[in-house]
């Protein structure tokens, strides 16, 4: 909750279902996340890797580091921290697979997890 700077906040769920939403009912044939995904730096193991950045959100796939302080999924996925907390100890987050179009939100992960964040302007 404390990531972003003065005058930004990191977006609760609620703000990330507006922007799924909103890339939904905008975005034409392609999947939320194709269209959220940079244009390079995803790989291609098969299926969907590069997006469209069809709204400059230029996705990277910056892996995640778990809680043993190992890193996992760089160049394969995305994961970015919500503000939604389940408790002290557990925070919802919203991510991207190389492999799919989709843009899914999933409740509680560890909050000592290392997630890439996006702040919005207050």
């Amino acid at each position: 909750m404390t990531a972003c700077p003065e005058g930004w906040h990191l977006p609760n769920d609620g703000e990330w279902k507006t922007l799924y939403d909103y890339v939904d009912a905008n975005n034409g044939s392609d999947g939320v996340g194709t269209s959220l995904k940079s244009v390079s730096g995803w790989s291609a193991y098969s299926g969907v890797a590069t997006g469209t950045d069809r709204f400059g959100f230029s996705a990277l796939p910056a892996g995640y580091r778990s809680n043993y302080g190992s890193f996992y999924s760089a160049g394969a996925g995305a994961r970015f921290w919500s503000a939604t907390e389940y408790n002290s100890g557990y925070a919802d987050y919203w991510f991207l697979h190389y492999s799919g179009e989709g843009f899914d939100g999933s409740s509680s992960n560890l909050k000592n997890y290392g997630f890439s964040v996006r702040c919005l302007k207050d």
